[in-house]
């Protein structure tokens, strides 16, 4: 299966004997699945490959990887001048795989204090459980929400707030995904 994607013997040898060797073949098979084009299947597999020669010279395991890891990496890369945006979904998919085989942890979401952080941490878990987005895409859409509830003055300061609820995020987030500006709603 992985050589439909990674005919280089180099690279082939550079994935299996990182740290990311004994998942390789499920994230290519997952890839053919979802039906990527072959080029963008074997560019993903120089990005494992890269980044699973990172993590040794880390000295990380798999299960130390978290979003953290994927940011280092691509700051410390030697492209990260020109990174592809597609790099970070990549390796955000790699997470999402070992996370759904229970590989690595789920993330840990901190308690939170008012309304607007319990709405948002609320949204965050939707969009990542039961959407199944990558963190980056989260991560943008939250920016989006946290944006609107500050401008309209539902914010940090939302301790009153209780009234909030997490179908009204889900409407900024569907608000989001039709393109309607948030200054719009």
């Amino acid at each position: 299966m992985i050589h439909q994607v990674c005919p280089n013997p180099e690279l082939l040898q550079q994935l299996y004997t990182g740290p990311l060797g004994a998942h390789v073949d499920t994230f290519a098979q997952q890839m053919l699945g979802q039906g990527y084009a072959s080029s963008t299947a074997k560019y993903a597999m120089r990005v494992l490959a890269a980044f699973s020669t990172w993590l040794q010279r880390q000295d990380l395991t798999v299960t130390d990887l978290n979003e953290q890891h994927v940011e280092d990496f691509l700051y410390d890369h030697p492209w990260r001048r020109r990174p592809r945006r597609s790099d970070r979904s990549v390796l955000g998919q790699l997470i999402a795989q070992l996370r759904d085989h229970g590989v690595i942890p789920l993330p840990v979401v901190e308690a939170h204090h008012c309304a607007c952080e319990r709405v948002t941490g609320d949204l965050q878990h939707y969009l990542l459980h039961q959407r199944r987005l990558v963190p980056a895409t989260v991560s943008s859409y939250l920016d989006v929400v946290r944006r609107f509830l500050d401008h309209h003055r539902l914010g940090p300061r939302c301790a009153h707030r209780s009234e909030l609820a997490l179908s009204r995020s889900a409407e900024v987030y569907e608000s989001r995904g039709r393109r309607v500006a948030v200054a719009q709603l």
